[in-house]
């Protein structure tokens, strides 16, 4: 008895083994390096890429490098946070950041599109362990990690 295999099946498993051997060649550049694990990225309509530092070995602060720059230069921007992770840019310029720690468990925020020194300040309370966050029609979305919760606010 002869084995007949279907041209169908044929052109399908020639497709499967093409897909599971079929490589990229993606270039990887370090851009920055010497952070203190580096967490949450945000860039903002003038290419600067905002960095959230949760580290004990350069601190917590969030940081900020100009993109197009050749060899760009990593320059503080707000120090003395606790455990910053998340960073999100609103519309209207400012900038959030999910700060979770043993001791503090907020949302704050800076506006980075003022003409006046940014101040971060704590905006959002109340939470257990906030970790996912973004911004939608005046809506800030926070991943409360510690309730199990989605949380909106106005």
């Amino acid at each position: 008895m002869k084995n007949n295999i279907p041209l169908n099946l044929l052109i399908l498993i020639i497709s499967f083994f093409n897909l599971i051997s079929f490589k990229t060649s993606a270039q990887v550049v370090e851009v920055v390096g010497g952070l203190s694990s580096p967490y949450g990225l945000a860039i903002d309509q003038t290419n600067h890429l905002y960095i959230s530092q949760s580290g004990s070995i350069n601190g917590n602060k969030i940081s900020f490098i100009i993109l197009n720059e050749v060899n760009p230069i990593i320059s503080d921007l707000f120090t003395n946070l606790n455990t910053p992770t998340r960073l999100k840019f609103s519309s209207d310029g400012y900038l959030y950041v999910c700060e979770s720690s043993a001791t503090t468990n907020r949302i704050s925020r800076a506006n980075l599109g003022s003409t006046t020194i940014p101040i971060m300040t704590p905006y959002i309370t109340g939470l257990v362990t906030p970790i996912g966050l973004d911004i939608k029609d005046n809506f800030v979305f926070v991943g409360d990690y510690g309730s199990y919760a989605i949380k909106k606010i106005n």
